[in-house]
């Protein structure tokens, strides 16, 4: 009885601390329903100091989007993807964001089987393949174990086969979710806030070597000081920009 008095408490207590959340969320998606887009989006900030959400990102997202302004938009598109990376919406709604600011998604002249090999890396998260790797190297075990145990000639060599393709399969799994973790948790990204100048230097006396659109998704290399950045580009080309003109993908 006192056990059960315990978790009606606790659940009570949970309850009564969300209530705060859930009024923020509800005032913000009304905000959003009645076309209060820049309201809304201050409701969803308000959210975010209380703990990231790939959902919020999302919301601050559209909000962002139907204000017109594309790489804020694009920006909170990226953080949801990072929170979650199998967030459908989030990056159905990057993808038309970055073709509406005319920007590069990536290197063109990338071979199919790279194209391939990404799409399926990128179709779970890193914890995803995670459990799939612990799930196949559990019937490795098994299967091994059942290798042993058998007396039967043709049994253990069936047995074999099975348990080396699960060994196999539980590697390639473990890669792929090293794979997944690299590209969305270690890897920093910038978003160009702005139409950002490229030189060969970390100095404006430098050789300017092109620009990009604001928008544009960067990859972070290096910082040289508080002004300047080193970044790679989608094509793969590498630059110096000012760290005044971009924004780090961080949640």
């Amino acid at each position: 009885m006192i056990m059960k008095m315990k978790s009606i408490l606790t659940y009570l207590l949970t309850f009564l601390i969300s209530i705060p959340s859930l009024a923020v969320s509800t005032r913000a998606d009304s905000l959003y329903s009645v076309q209060h887009f820049k309201e809304a989006a201050s409701e969803y900030e308000l959210m975010l100091a209380e703990g990231v959400n790939d959902e919020i990102f999302y919301n601050l997202g559209n909000c962002y989007y139907r204000m017109g302004e594309m790489p804020q938009a694009i920006l909170n598109y990226q953080k949801a993807l990072k929170v979650n990376p199998q967030h459908a919406d989030a990056q159905a709604n990057l993808m038309l964001c970055l073709k509406q600011a005319g920007v590069q998604v990536g290197t063109t002249d990338e071979l199919f089987y790279t194209t391939w090999m990404k799409s399926i890396v990128g179709s779970k998260s890193a914890d995803q393949w995670g459990n799939l790797a612990v799930l196949f190297f559990a019937i490795f075990l098994v299967l091994g174990m059942i290798y042993l145990l058998s007396k039967t000639p043709l049994v253990k060599k069936w047995m074999f086969f099975a348990a080396l393709f699960s060994l196999l399969t539980w590697v390639v799994l473990n890669v792929f979710a090293y794979i997944s973790k690299e590209r969305f948790y270690s890897v920093e990204h910038l978003v160009a806030m702005k139409q950002v100048l490229l030189y060969e230097s970390a100095t404006e006396v430098s050789k300017q070597i092109g620009e990009v659109p604001a928008g544009t998704i960067l990859k972070f290399d290096e910082a040289f000081n508080d002004e300047w950045v080193h970044v790679v580009l989608p094509d793969g080309r590498e630059a110096w920009c000012q760290k005044a003109q971009v924004e780090y993908v961080k949640i």
